[in-house]
Protein backbone atom coordinates (compact mmCIF):
# COMPACT_ATOMS: atom_id res chain seq x y z
CA UNK A 1 0.00 0.00 0.00
CA UNK A 2 1.28 3.12 -1.02
CA UNK A 3 1.41 5.77 2.03
CA UNK A 4 2.24 9.98 0.93
CA UNK A 5 4.31 11.29 3.70
CA UNK A 6 5.15 15.10 4.93
CA UNK A 7 7.70 16.64 2.03
CA UNK A 8 6.22 14.11 -0.93
CA UNK A 9 7.82 10.70 0.41
CA UNK A 10 6.28 7.68 -0.95
CA UNK A 11 6.51 4.38 1.89
CA UNK A 12 4.75 1.31 0.93
CA UNK A 13 3.47 -0.56 4.08
CA UNK A 14 2.98 -4.11 3.82
CA UNK A 15 4.08 -7.47 5.17
CA UNK A 16 5.07 -10.63 3.74
CA UNK A 17 3.59 -13.17 5.79
CA UNK A 18 5.46 -16.17 7.68
CA UNK A 19 8.91 -14.03 6.89
CA UNK A 20 9.97 -12.15 9.87
CA UNK A 21 12.88 -10.75 7.41
CA UNK A 22 13.27 -10.32 3.65
CA UNK A 23 15.06 -8.81 0.85
CA UNK A 24 13.80 -6.33 -1.87
CA UNK A 25 14.89 -5.11 -4.95
CA UNK A 26 14.96 -1.06 -3.83
CA UNK A 27 16.27 0.13 -7.07
CA UNK A 28 18.33 -0.41 -10.19
CA UNK A 29 21.78 1.78 -11.61
CA UNK A 30 23.51 1.28 -14.80
CA UNK A 31 26.00 -0.34 -12.58
CA UNK A 32 24.02 -2.90 -10.47
CA UNK A 33 21.13 -3.30 -8.20
CA UNK A 34 20.71 -2.25 -4.64
CA UNK A 35 19.00 -4.49 -2.03
CA UNK A 36 17.03 -4.14 1.10
CA UNK A 37 17.16 -6.59 3.91
CA UNK A 38 13.57 -5.49 5.44
CA UNK A 39 12.47 -6.82 8.72
CA UNK A 40 8.84 -6.85 10.14
CA UNK A 41 9.59 -4.67 13.30
CA UNK A 42 6.03 -3.76 13.97
CA UNK A 43 4.81 -7.69 14.60
CA UNK A 44 4.02 -7.49 18.16
CA UNK A 45 2.62 -9.77 20.37
CA UNK A 46 -1.00 -12.07 19.39
CA UNK A 47 -0.69 -13.51 22.83
CA UNK A 48 -3.27 -10.24 24.30
CA UNK A 49 -2.46 -12.14 27.68
CA UNK A 50 1.31 -11.23 27.46
CA UNK A 51 2.25 -7.87 28.87
CA UNK A 52 4.00 -6.35 26.01
CA UNK A 53 5.36 -3.33 27.66
CA UNK A 54 6.99 -5.64 30.14
CA UNK A 55 7.93 -7.89 27.49
CA UNK A 56 9.76 -5.60 25.45
CA UNK A 57 12.15 -4.80 28.23
CA UNK A 58 13.69 -8.04 27.44
CA UNK A 59 13.46 -7.60 23.81
CA UNK A 60 16.54 -6.53 21.22
CA UNK A 61 16.42 -3.06 19.90
CA UNK A 62 12.75 -2.36 21.53
CA UNK A 63 12.47 1.41 23.51
CA UNK A 64 11.60 -0.49 26.57
CA UNK A 65 15.03 -2.71 26.09
CA UNK A 66 17.03 0.25 25.13
CA UNK A 67 15.79 2.07 28.63
CA UNK A 68 16.47 -0.89 30.67
CA UNK A 69 20.25 -0.77 29.66
CA UNK A 70 20.30 2.99 29.87
CA UNK A 71 19.11 2.64 33.57
CA UNK A 72 21.84 2.44 36.17
CA UNK A 73 20.34 -0.42 38.48
CA UNK A 74 19.68 -2.57 35.70
CA UNK A 75 23.38 -2.67 34.24
CA UNK A 76 22.94 -6.31 32.69
CA UNK A 77 19.06 -7.78 31.52
CA UNK A 78 18.30 -10.90 29.92
CA UNK A 79 17.14 -10.67 26.12
CA UNK A 80 15.71 -12.32 23.84
CA UNK A 81 16.50 -11.67 19.90
CA UNK A 82 13.18 -10.78 18.58
CA UNK A 83 9.23 -10.61 19.63
CA UNK A 84 8.89 -13.45 17.74
CA UNK A 85 11.01 -15.80 19.53
CA UNK A 86 10.19 -13.89 23.27
CA UNK A 87 6.32 -14.75 22.15
CA UNK A 88 6.70 -18.49 21.27
CA UNK A 89 9.60 -18.82 24.61
CA UNK A 90 7.07 -17.12 27.01
CA UNK A 91 4.09 -18.77 25.50
CA UNK A 92 5.39 -22.40 25.80
CA UNK A 93 7.06 -21.39 29.34
CA UNK A 94 3.77 -20.31 30.25
CA UNK A 95 2.19 -23.33 29.23
CA UNK A 96 4.61 -25.97 30.75
CA UNK A 97 6.98 -24.26 33.26
CA UNK A 98 7.30 -25.61 36.76
CA UNK A 99 7.08 -23.12 39.83
CA UNK A 100 10.06 -21.67 41.07
CA UNK A 101 10.08 -22.66 44.67
CA UNK A 102 9.36 -19.78 47.12
CA UNK A 103 8.30 -17.80 44.09
CA UNK A 104 4.35 -18.50 43.61
CA UNK A 105 3.92 -16.63 41.01
CA UNK A 106 7.05 -17.27 38.62
CA UNK A 107 7.34 -20.65 36.76
CA UNK A 108 10.53 -21.53 34.71
CA UNK A 109 11.06 -23.64 31.72
CA UNK A 110 13.70 -25.16 29.47
CA UNK A 111 12.77 -25.04 26.03
CA UNK A 112 16.21 -27.49 25.52
CA UNK A 113 17.56 -24.51 23.01
CA UNK A 114 19.25 -21.37 22.51
CA UNK A 115 16.37 -18.75 23.14
CA UNK A 116 18.14 -15.62 24.02
CA UNK A 117 20.88 -14.62 26.69
CA UNK A 118 20.72 -14.47 30.56
CA UNK A 119 21.73 -11.11 32.12
CA UNK A 120 25.30 -11.84 31.97
CA UNK A 121 25.25 -12.18 28.06
CA UNK A 122 25.26 -16.23 28.38
CA UNK A 123 23.30 -18.31 25.90
CA UNK A 124 20.38 -19.96 27.39
CA UNK A 125 17.04 -22.14 26.50
CA UNK A 126 15.58 -21.44 30.26
CA UNK A 127 12.72 -19.02 30.11
CA UNK A 128 11.13 -18.02 33.47
CA UNK A 129 7.47 -16.28 33.94
CA UNK A 130 6.05 -13.85 35.98
CA UNK A 131 2.18 -14.11 36.69
CA UNK A 132 0.19 -11.12 37.60
CA UNK A 133 -2.97 -11.50 38.98
CA UNK A 134 -4.61 -9.84 36.83
CA UNK A 135 -4.08 -13.22 34.12
CA UNK A 136 -1.15 -11.09 32.29
CA UNK A 137 2.75 -12.03 32.52
CA UNK A 138 6.42 -11.77 30.99
CA UNK A 139 8.92 -13.49 30.47
CA UNK A 140 12.76 -13.80 29.96
CA UNK A 141 15.79 -15.59 29.32
CA UNK A 142 17.15 -16.98 32.36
Amino acid sequence: MRVEQDGGIAVFNFEVEGNHNYFILAKEYEYGQTCLLVHNAGVFYDNPLINRQQQDGHVLGTRQYLNRVKQETVPRTSVFPDRVTAEAAVTEARQLGKQVPNRPNVLEHDLGKNIGFDRNGIPTSVVRVHLKPSGVYHGYPY
